[in-house]
């Protein structure tokens, strides 16, 4: 599985939806977590997600950002489109905890920032 996030669209080299095809053609999925409003969401959609099981997950802006990729990995995890072998839940659990602890860090970090 590849996962693809950005917050814009292709602009330079092949199109996305040429790479997406050659590597859904080798069984890969390919989901998208793009990071801005609903017009790149449906730009994800259609020129860089595919495969059996894929999505895309929009994140609405940078501050969102965490939160999404937690939400796309679990998604990822309980539907079992996380690659052709399946990690066990456990085996996720320390970088799950450490993503969980950064957002916390960063978050009391633009808190105090704030202040």
């Amino acid at each position: 599985m590849i996962d693809v996030s950005g917050d814009g669209q292709n602009n330079t080299g092949i199109g996305p939806s040429t790479t997406r095809d050659a590597t859904v053609a080798k069984g890969i999925v390919i989901n998208g977590l793009p990071i801005g409003g609903s017009s790149l969401e449906s730009y994800y959609q259609n020129n860089v997600q595919g495969g059996k099981g894929s999505f895309t997950l929009l994140a609405n802006s940078f501050s969102d950002f965490d939160s999404a990729v937690q939400t796309k990995l679990f998604r990822e995890i309980s539907t079992g489109t996380g690659g052709p072998a399946e990690v066990p839940t456990p085996a996720l659990l320390p970088g799950l905890i450490g993503m969980g602890v950064a957002a916390l860090r960063k978050r009391k970090g633009e808190e105090s920032a704030e202040a």
